[in-house]
């Protein structure tokens, strides 16, 4: 993902507001001031866009509430906005010839189905070709699309309604479909068993076999050969506050979650049944450990032979002396059972490929707040099977920011400046307004507004005497 535009949601007013998004995008501001609900929508993009499924806006660990208190209020008595919008400009698949990729424009507008907000249009955008979906009717075939050439009309048939997937109310008609039923529709005009299905809008010429043939190429990279991802790990969301650590645990929950309760039974499922796999990822979970501070072993401890029985997740410390012994996760502080399940989702094979992480930091002590800026450097950094790791971070630690800058500066790891897009979020009375700051080869901030850091500034001065 590249960019994403927000307008009437939330607190994003009607001038829309973007940001750039990078292999690692922090995001920084006050408190309430949006972070949360710019991460809400993209992984609400994700439904729709890659998925063709209506978004539940109150999936955990986003709850947005209906949709009276996701559009955007501008203050004064009946003021709220009908219908609220986002856009996400994102890579299609590569191609297997040159190795490029084709960027996507993608807009989804969002209104009031009784309480819940639901797209009513999505829109798709390639190399000067688009196709539009009203999608309020709930009908196939309804559409709009273009080329450099010109603007056309689609109405589907009844017959191109019965050849395509039904409609279930949590589902979008998938681009593939629309253009199928409008190819079936111009062989039936060809033979001339029906007229044709679409009408110019403005003074464009007729729709021709040669503008659907250019069409179809443009808006194949949507989706790619394999059509929409379906897979969930494809995207994570991670909460604020991660599940609280247990003695002992049993082997019950194996879907992954965003509180991160399933992960004591994944590293124990993955030591007792996959101990190669368990291997590496113990060996990456202990650098990190070091790296922070935070231990030196980490093991599953069973309590029997078979996956019935109950288990610890115990970690070790060494002194300068000795070796410590080996400590439950209720005996050592919350902060190591906060992370864990943070960087197990980063760490382990088969990864999502985008994950929405907020505020790792929580409970760690600002060495190990800085270990996690060294570690997201690194995973944006590595490329996991021909493809990098997105991640959308939102934080308030400094030392995390100052961390993934010192990177970029030092050249102690592969990530270039082009690789971080620092996202502040500003507040303008009732609205926020976001800005994307870059960091050069030196690791100093740009394009910064004056408040970016005024508050530090300020506390820095009394702190000194001036």
């Amino acid at each position: 993902m590249r960019s994403i535009t927000l307008r009437n949601y939330r607190c994003f007013g009607d001038e829309p507001q973007i940001a750039r998004l990078a292999p690692l995008t922090l995001l920084v501001g006050e408190n309430s001031s949006g972070k949360t609900s710019l991460m809400a929508m993209l992984r609400a993009l994700w439904d729709v866009v890659h998925d063709d499924l209506v978004p539940d806006f109150k999936e955990d660990p986003y709850d947005l509430g209906s949709f009276e208190e996701i559009t955007h209020h501008r203050g004064s008595r009946g003021s709220r906005a009908a219908e609220f919008e986002a856009g996400i400009q994102y890579d299609g698949p590569r191609r297997a010839r040159n190795g490029r990729t084709a960027t996507i424009d993608a807009n989804v507008k969002f209104r009031a189905h009784w309480s819940a907000p639901v797209p009513v249009s999505r829109r798709f955008e390639h190399n000067g070709y688009w196709i539009e979906q009203d999608l309020q009717q709930g009908q196939l075939g309804n559409c709009k699309f273009g080329s450099p050439n010109g603007e056309w009309q689609y109405r589907g048939s009844r017959r191109s309604s019965e050849l395509s997937p039904r409609i279930a109310f949590d589902r979008i008609p998938p681009v593939r479909s629309l253009l199928f039923g409008l190819e079936l529709q111009f062989r039936d005009r060809d033979q001339g068993s029906n007229p044709s299905p679409v009408s110019p809008l403005g003074r464009s010429e007729e729709f021709t076999q040669s503008e659907l043939d250019a069409l179809s190429k443009q808006l194949a990279h949507v989706y790619g050969r394999l059509g929409p991802s379906r897979d969930p790990s494809s995207i994570f969301a991670s909460g604020p506050v991660r599940s609280r650590p247990q003695r002992v645990y049993s082997y019950d929950l194996n879907i992954a979650d965003a509180l991160g309760d399933y992960i004591p039974s994944y590293l124990a499922q993955l030591a007792l049944r996959e101990p190669e796999f368990w291997k590496v990822l113990q060996e990456r979970l202990v650098r990190f450990g070091k790296e922070a501070g935070l231990f030196d072993q980490i093991r599953v401890h069973h309590l029997g032979k078979t996956d019935a029985d109950p288990f610890q997740i115990q970690v070790r410390k060494f002194t300068n002396r000795a070796k410590g012994p080996f400590r439950n996760l209720v005996d050592v502080g919350y902060g190591i059972s906060q992370i864990l399940p943070v960087v197990v989702e980063i760490l382990k094979d088969k990864a999502p490929a985008t994950l929405l992480l907020q505020q790792p930091e929580v409970h760690l002590h600002p060495s190990a707040q800085a270990a996690i800026g060294t570690l997201l450097c690194d995973i944006a950094s590595t490329p996991n099977q021909g493809a990098r790791k997105q991640l959308i971070v939102e934080t308030h630690s400094d030392f995390i920011i100052d961390r993934v800058r010192m990177a970029v500066a030092d050249k102690a790891h592969p990530i270039n400046p082009e690789d971080v897009s620092i996202v502040y979020f500003e507040r303008h009375g009732l609205d926020v307004q976001l800005h994307s700051i870059a960091v050069d080869s030196a690791g100093n901030v740009v394009g910064a507004p004056s408040s970016y850091r005024q508050f530090f500034l300020d506390e820095l001065q009394r702190s000194v005497g001036f």
